[in-house]
């Protein structure tokens, strides 16, 4: 199970839930986790939801079992103070709230108490670019996708003035644990990920509205549909195998039938409150009342939990 060297000692800030999913993460794979919140009391929660929950997930699921669950939890180590978390790491990945300025304040606060052994700052943020955050040479947004344990998307974004070093020692590191990171060239409003899945929300949203489906049809449009080859291929892989001779063949048979499409969806349109209520009664009849949203969510991971098992041993045989 491990794969990293002895030295590699990662340092995270923030223990709620994405921070406990970066703990599991590393020490899964050989890292020494040293583990810091701010808020007294939470990387001791973070740490007995690790032992009582996540754990426990991953080995119903056989991802891992007992006795390297045992060695994953001997290696996140709860530290009292920033400063000694920050001591011998070489990466350290900050989660703490998606607020701007909590953010500016604890890198900042990293920043003043690392040394020359750490190679690359990552923040968890889910919108807010690093040029909003600090400027410095070393740091870095590693945008994880939630639940983060089981989906090994990361994107990795500079700002202007983080060097190529950090840069390629985050992308190595990510790798070497497992992660799928994306490098993303320029800040742009939501990244890569949302911006995705923004577009195809926002139509599903257009296509209730409009009365060409219901929400519970286009969900099923999804998960029935294009969700099954996007498991493993993504839109530009999937067009090149929709056309006798790959992309340019697709895009001569297609492309203006597909534009002509395109520029009737309308962007600018707002959700009503009648249309998110009309959405909100599909999800309720989809997944349950608002009081069995947990155990919809403990559901969902444990499918996650299996689709990672079943794509790790096919990306095995593969490889064989």
């Amino acid at each position: 199970m491990s794969c990293m060297e002895p030295q590699d000692v990662i340092g995270l800030v923030g223990a709620g839930i994405v921070g406990q999913a970066w703990a599991l993460i590393f020490a899964r794979k050989g890292c020494v986790v040293k583990l810091f919140d701010a808020f007294p009391g939470q990387s001791e929660k973070a740490l007995q939801t690790l032992k009582s929950v996540r754990i426990p997930q991953m080995i119903r699921h056989g991802l891992i079992t007992e006795a390297q669950a045992t060695e994953v939890l001997a290696r996140i180590e709860i530290q009292a103070d920033l400063e000694t978390c920050m001591t011998g790491v070489c990466y350290v990945q900050e989660s703490v709230p998606e607020d701007v300025e909590i953010k500016r304040k604890a890198l900042n606060q990293i920043l003043s108490v690392i040394g020359p052994s750490v190679k690359a700052i990552g923040s968890s943020s889910s919108a807010i670019p690093m040029s909003e955050m600090c400027l410095d040479t070393r740091t870095l947004v590693a945008h994880p996708v939630n639940p983060p344990f089981s989906i090994p998307l990361v994107e990795v974004v500079p700002s202007s003035q983080t060097c190529q070093d950090s840069i390629d020692f985050a992308i190595s590191l990510l790798r070497k644990v497992g992660q799928s990171p994306i490098l993303i060239n320029k800040e742009v409003p939501g990244f890569v990920l949302n911006r995705l899945q923004y577009a195809l929300l926002a139509e599903a949203f257009r296509l209730v509205d409009d009365g060409v489906c219901s929400p519970e049809d286009v969900d099923l449009a999804v998960s029935a549909g294009l969700g099954r080859r996007w498991c493993f291929m993504g839109p530009f892989q999937t067009i090149d195998m929709n056309a006798p001779k790959g992309v340019e063949d697709y895009v001569e048979r297609y492309g203006e039938t597909i534009l002509n499409i395109v520029r009737t969806q309308d962007n600018s349109r707002t959700w009503s409150s009648d249309l998110v209520s009309k959405v909100s009664a599909g999800a309720r009849r989809m997944n349950g009342e608002i009081g069995d949203l947990s155990r919809k969510i403990s559901w969902r991971d444990g499918r996650l939990l299996d689709l990672s098992l079943h794509l790790q041993q096919q990306q095995d045989f593969d490889n064989k």
